[in-house]
């Protein structure tokens, strides 16, 4: 987490800091496959769920928790202290909440942040 600060530093500072900041974050992404192609390796099937980093596809399962499951066990999780998951419209309230206890039940060292995001395509955004 970066604060926001304005009275505090120049604007050229701010921007600065917030871009080395993104530097150290990882953006990962759970949606569904609209069609079935092979992509950097990894085939897909319409209708699968796909797991990508940072823009790029890594993995494809037949559900969600499996494609995150196999994309942490890809990163170091020993890097990072704080892990902010928003869940998607198809996504219940329920199941992102007992997705954050699995993890945390995982990655202990982790603060895990849990947000509504609302998004209509994305069942899982975490960075």
């Amino acid at each position: 987490m970066l604060p926001f600060r304005p009275d505090e530093a120049d604007l050229s500072q701010m921007a600065k800091n917030m871009q080395s900041a993104m530097q150290n974050v990882v953006t990962i992404e759970v949606t569904t496959a609209t069609r079935a192609v092979e992509l950097d390796g990894v085939e897909v099937a319409q209708g699968q769920a796909i797991g990508l980093v940072d823009g790029k596809l890594r993995v494809a399962a037949e559900d969600s928790q499996a494609v995150l499951e196999r994309i942490l066990e890809t990163l170091d999780m020993e890097a990072f202290g704080l892990l902010s998951l928003y869940y998607g419209q198809a996504v219940h309230p329920a199941e992102a909440e007992a997705l954050v206890e699995v993890l945390q039940n995982r990655f202990d060292q982790l603060e895990i942040e849990l947000y509504a995001g609302g998004q209509p395509t994305i069942r899982t955004s975490l960075g």
